[in-house]
């Protein structure tokens, strides 16, 4: 603690954030939490980019979330490097919970096996959390690549927010263009507050911890590329929402999506009201991708809806609009 000077309370140590705000610089450790379920083929280019950062301070976990694979030796293969973590198998975001629960970073960084970091990512990040200690999450572009890590793509997000975006997301369900889950970064004393995750409901952890941290204190987007996220097809939403032009598995896709899209606000809501004595009120108003999984469910939404919605949605930045409109239309034709 500080008082009113910056100076450290008596009998207090000061918090790495606070040491930032003051000094503008500390080697604060950051903990990589790379999680695995039977990516024994992808595993090792993860922990290698994890290991291989530029920052120094950094710590690796990896939790095997109980794989029938080569994942087990591999891991091992690693000694003392990394903080190694084998549990039966309970999901990714049981895997994340895992792993938090041995980490000792100030910064924690999730990293998916099949996904690969780039060897600056730690520094980019702890260098816009020194140019502001009380943010809850830093997030970044992911190049998106194939199975072989050739590129697919531009980086997603195309742009993305800084600051306090509250007002922007409380009608879209706390949702706005972000990357999957090895492109956000939270502070340790946010993932105190909200974690362990439920477990046994199909939520993915960016959807279940983005939305809090932007509600709780301001987000930091970094505009760059500091990881690929690999498409090798038994990782994509498709597996568990499968498109299709066949009537009646549109239907049943659309519905499976507004159903995950409700429960994902309840477990907001939920999350709040425990956080805050006086939590804001969510909605899914302004939520487009909500828009179109209604549509393709049978619900009365036209293309006009899925325009408006597009167009009116406070929380996709405006260079991004045009692009966005265009894919849902053609994904909702």
């Amino acid at each position: 603690m500080v008082d009113a000077d910056g100076s450290p309370v008596e009998g207090t140590e000061p918090t790495p954030f606070e040491t930032i705000a003051k000094k503008g610089k500390v080697a604060m450790l950051v903990s990589i939490i790379v999680t695995s379920y039977n990516y024994g083929r992808f595993l090792r280019e993860a922990i290698d980019s994890a290991l291989n950062q530029t920052y120094l301070e950094t710590e690796v976990v990896v939790v095997d979330d109980g794989s029938d694979d080569e994942s087990r030796s591999i891991i091992e293969s690693y000694g003392e490097s990394v903080v190694s973590v084998f549990k039966e198998n309970g999901g990714h975001s049981s895997a994340i919970n895992a792993g938090f629960a041995v980490c000792h970073g100030d910064i924690v960084c999730p990293l998916d096996s099949d996904d690969v970091f780039a060897t600056n990512k730690v520094a980019c990040v702890v260098d816009a959390w020194r140019s502001c200690p009380e943010a809850t999450l830093v997030y970044h572009q992911l190049q998106t690549v194939d199975a072989e890590t050739v590129p697919n793509g531009r980086p997603w997000p195309i742009a993305t927010w800084q600051g306090d975006i509250r007002r922007k997301i409380v009608h879209t369900g706390g949702w706005w263009p972000r990357p999957t889950t090895s492109g956000l970064c939270f502070s340790r004393s946010y993932l105190e507050r909200v974690l362990p995750m439920p477990t046994g409901l199909r939520i993915w952890p960016d959807t279940y911890l983005a939305p809090p941290a932007a509600l709780l204190g301001p987000v930091l987007g970094l505009n760059v590329a500091l990881g690929v996220y690999r498409v090798h097809g038994d990782n994509t939403i498709s597996k568990y929402f499968p498109e299709s032009r066949e009537q009646s598995q549109r239907v049943a896709t659309g519905q499976s999506q507004t159903d995950q899209y409700l429960m994902e606000h309840r477990l907001l809501t939920d999350c709040l009201e425990q956080l805050l004595d006086a939590p804001p009120r969510i909605t899914l108003e302004w939520h487009p991708d909500m828009r179109r999984a209604q549509r393709a469910a049978g619900f009365p939404v036209s293309l006009w809806d899925i325009a408006l919605v597009v167009a009116a949605c406070p929380s996709i930045p405006p260079i991004m609009k045009p692009r966005y409109l265009l894919t849902q239309v053609l994904h909702a034709i």
